[in-house]
């Protein structure tokens, strides 16, 4: 769904404006405008994509926040693999992997990025005067009118180092996010360049006593960059049932897809759950998924790794 796109760059933007505003320079103005844009479609887009089968324009519009969404996340993907620096500061694993540095040999890729997201910013700016009438003909707001999902977003950890020294603090963090007791579902990212502890915090997490006593089920994962959305769903419901001590079910490899998705809904709705998806690297993924986590008052939880 467009809305997850957004709401995925979004969070990837918050957290390169949080972590490297000096280093940004010229560029931090145009992702500083691109994320609050893309913020205040996100509540829009959730009742917009409830009537776009129903409006071939609307339809439109919702596509191309969705391309816009993708293509700003491949510009981050870029400026990240050419500034990201290895290394671990005084405190050891704060929340952002990789450490952003300047020199002279990147300032070739620093022009390249700040041109494109001058023309994301442009072409952000053109689709945001057509909210205004589809607001108007749909009686749609930017705080939302669609149905309630009782999901949120937006708790994110970012890990820096090169290693999991300190990992206390960042542990402690998102064990109180998971078992607070506020109700649906909440999806926590943790963030960071590769092979720098994402895992190992997570897992620790994971397998942590107050964690495992939170919840009905227990779920992980992996995902990596070769995602198959059938072997994902195979290997979540084989874990499902085996967690409980059942058999899965015995036509498993033949089902389809649609009906993997459903088993996982129905074998999820009556309980609370911690799901994680280890190693996820496009926003397609969760837009694969996200349907399938029942969305209840009971405390649920889905944590998602990645780069």
């Amino acid at each position: 769904m467009a809305e997850s796109a957004a709401s995925f760059v979004f969070n990837q933007l918050t957290f390169l404006l949080q972590q490297e505003t000096e280093l940004l320079g010229g560029i931090g103005s145009n992702a500083q405008h691109i994320r609050d844009e893309l913020g205040q479609m996100r509540a829009f887009l959730r009742a917009a994509d409830k009537r776009e089968e129903s409006d071939p324009q609307l339809k439109e519009w919702v596509e191309k926040v969705r391309e816009i969404a993708h293509d700003t996340e491949d510009v981050l993907e870029r400026y990240m693999l050419a500034f990201s620096h290895p290394g671990r500061d005084s405190n050891g694993c704060n929340l952002y992997m990789g450490k952003m540095y300047a020199s002279a040999k990147n300032l070739i890729v620093r022009h390249q990025v700040a041109s494109e997201f001058q023309q994301i910013k442009l072409r952000l700016d053109n689709i945001s005067q057509s909210r205004q009438r589809f607001t108007e003909t749909y009686n749609l707001t930017d705080e939302g009118s669609g149905p309630k999902t009782n999901e949120t977003r937006g708790d994110a950890l970012l890990l820096e180092g090169t290693d999991v020294v300190g990992i206390e603090e960042p542990k402690k963090q998102i064990i109180e996010w998971l078992v607070q007791n506020d109700g649906g579902l909440k999806v926590i990212s943790v963030v960071g360049m590769g092979g720098l502890g994402k895992t190992t915090l997570v897992k620790q997490i994971f397998d942590d006593a107050s964690v495992k006593g939170s919840f009905n089920s227990h779920v992980w994962v992996l995902v990596s960059d070769n995602f198959n959305l059938e072997k994902c769903l195979e290997d979540m419901i084989k874990k499902l049932v085996d967690e409980v001590k059942l058999q899965p079910p015995q036509n498993l490899e033949a089902m389809s897809v649609d009906d993997m998705k459903n088993y996982v809904y129905k074998f999820l709705e009556n309980k609370t759950y911690v799901i994680v998806l280890d190693d996820v690297w496009k926003i397609s993924v969760w837009e694969d998924v996200r349907y399938i986590f029942p969305r209840k008052i009971g405390r649920s939880r889905i944590i998602i790794t990645t780069r």
